[in-house]
C-alpha cells in the first residue's frame, strides 16, 4: 500500500479508485468489523506517531532555555495533548 498526502493531514492509499473521490458518502470502520484492517492498522498507528512527535519536536527543539509550565502546556495544547500527572522522578 502506498499512502499519497491529499490535504493537510489526509491521505489516500494509491490504489483507491478516483471514482471514490466524488463518493456520496464514506463509512468509517473503527472497529474493523466491515472491513479488515490488518494491513493498515499499524501503519496508521505509525504514521500518526510520526506526525505528532515530528511537529512536537520541531517546536521544542528550539527551546534554548528550560520552558515554563505554560509554556510547556500552550506547546501539548497546541497538538492535543495534555499533561495528566506530575513528571516522572528519575
Amino acid at each position: 500500500m502506498t499512502l499519497t498526502k491529499k490535504q493537510s493531514g489526509i491521505y489516500m492509499d494509491d490504489s483507491i479508485s478516483n471514482d471514490l473521490i466524488s463518493a456520496d458518502g464514506i463509512v468509517f470502520d473503527c472497529d474493523g468489523v466491515l472491513i479488515d484492517i490488518t494491513k493498515s492498522y499499524d501503519l496508521t498507528i505509525d504514521k500518526t506517531v510520526k506526525y505528532v512527535l515530528e511537529n512536537f519536536f520541531q517546536i521544542t527543539d528550539s527551546w534554548t532555555s528550560p520552558p515554563s509550565k505554560e509554556e510547556i502546556t500552550k506547546v501539548f495544547a497546541e497538538h492535543e495533548m495534555i499533561i495528566v500527572g506530575p513528571p516522572m522522578k528519575i
